[in-house]
């Protein structure tokens, strides 16, 4: 029964169940007790028309859930549970347990819907689970995260702006039009694989930033994600010097790219707390680099591909590459940065002097005729798909880009970011790190509202 969300957006799209699997001796041994809360599953209300029915249509689609319910405070996680259910249904009962020890605190319960492995909508609601035989409902808003590109347009503030026109386009030509919902949200659907642009509609004195979008969907399972911030005067770039290890070094990092009205930056050095998402998709671009090693490197990797996928971009600077697998240590890695990331690495860092190599002109390199260091340069080739625009002059990459599917942009500079003279670095190599954020902040930011992206 396909659920006509666009006419009806309160109807059911699922509902569950949780069960409390209670404490021997509580209940039964083998007895689990009923946990009075349940959800039920809605189209958000800000969602347009168009993802109203994309919602519909996916559930039909639904056969498994994965249920994650997490202590809100702590961050235990109680339950982990992919659940089967069967194509036809007009509701889904996912029956999920969680220990005794879970009444009485605050639960975050993340709901995902898959067709196979791939993913079709997702929503997230917190509640407390109490005593008592009353069943508490929930009503937990989904919004569409399956095939196809979906974005946001927001204002400098990151509020969504609504009514916006957004064209795409394929070899010139207009294949579909469609306005913003109340959230700034937008979303095309029953795409084919092939190569569009993303042009939002900009009047009076705004600038689109970016002014357009360059996206390429691979195959019809796809789901990109493409967002554009609208404001008076020019566009600057927003970004976040990440590090973490032995020396919080973040400061001269950021300040290597001090100085410019047009970069706008901020600091954040892991000690024992990472960013999260929602702090990270506040800017364009994340520049992460790495001095020693540390223990969360998986985990912010993770995170910052979460960022990644919401359209953000990200320059990866030494030792970085240190810290990979691969990276000739003993470490962690990074997660699902891993493969995106435009540099690999060489057996870990290479504290060798070099001096600047080959140069191609590009906009990574305008402006950078003399570069030297005399170590703090990490050990890198570069990964499939990366353009090498500038080497060291024993042949090892120095600078490289690739482009992702949705224009996100990965540039890797295998030199340490600190100021001239630090770690025998000299030479214009505040001119290099300022090129590197500007070039990939140039292809857009991430999306701040309207949308949610897997691992958000």
């Amino acid at each position: 029964m396909r659920r006509h969300l666009s006419r009806y957006a309160k109807w059911f799209v699922g509902v569950g169940v949780l069960t409390l699997l209670a404490c021997e001796g509580a209940v039964g041994p083998n007895t689990p007790s009923s946990l009075p809360l349940a959800f039920t599953i809605t189209a958000s209300e800000s969602a347009g028309a168009t993802e109203n029915d994309a919602l519909g249509r996916a559930f039909d689609k639904v056969n498994k859930y994965r249920v994650v319910v997490t202590d809100a405070l702590t961050l235990e996680v109680l339950a982990d549970t992919v659940v089967a259910v069967p194509n036809g249904l007009t509701a889904h009962m996912l029956d999920i347990q969680i220990p005794e020890s879970a009444r009485g605190r605050m639960l975050t319960i993340e709901i995902v819907a898959f067709e196979g492995e791939t993913e079709l909508f997702r929503t997230e609601a917190a509640a407390t689970v109490e005593g008592g035989s009353e069943q508490k409902n929930v009503e937990v808003p989904v919004r569409y995260t399956g095939p196809g590109l979906r974005g946001s347009v927001a204002d400098l503030a990151g509020g969504g702006l609504s009514g916006v026109t957004v064209s795409l386009l394929q070899n010139g030509g207009l294949v579909e039009e469609t306005t913003t919902a109340s959230d700034g949200s937008f979303l095309f659907i029953d795409l084919t694989p092939g190569d569009f642009v993303v042009r939002p509609t900009v009047t009076g004195n705004l600038e689109g930033c970016p002014g357009e979008r360059a996206v390429s969907l691979e195959n019809s399972g796809e789901s990109l994600v493409a967002a554009f911030v609208l404001r008076e005067g020019s566009c600057k770039v927003r970004v976040l010097v990440v590090s973490g290890g032995d020396v919080d070094d973040t400061g001269a990092a950021a300040a290597e790219l001090g100085g410019d009205s047009d970069i706008e930056v901020s600091t954040f050095f892991l000690v024992s707390s990472l960013p999260g998402v929602d702090q990270l998709k506040q800017y364009d671009v994340v520049l992460l680099y790495s001095n020693g090693l540390f223990n969360e490197s998986s985990a912010l990797g993770d995170q910052i591909a979460s960022f990644v996928s919401l359209g953000g971009n990200v320059v990866f600077g030494s030792f970085y590459w240190q810290v990979r697998n691969g990276g000739g240590r003993e470490t962690t890695g990074w997660g699902g940065l891993e493969g995106i990331d435009a540099f690999s690495s060489a057996g870990g860092a290479v504290y060798t002097s070099g001096s600047l190599g080959s140069v191609t002109d590009h906009a990574l390199t305008h402006g950078v005729g003399s570069l030297s260091s005399s170590g703090f340069r990490g050990g890198a080739v570069a990964q499939g798909g990366t353009t090498v625009v500038a080497s060291w002059s024993d042949g090892a990459p120095l600078v490289g880009y690739k482009t992702l599917s949705a224009g996100q942009r990965m540039v890797g500079v295998s030199l340490f970011p600190a100021h001239s003279g630090v770690g025998g670095v000299s030479g214009d190599t505040g001119q290099l790190w300022k090129n590197a954020v500007r070039f990939a902040g140039a292809a857009g930011g991430p999306a701040r509202v309207g949308v949610v992206a897997g691992g958000n």
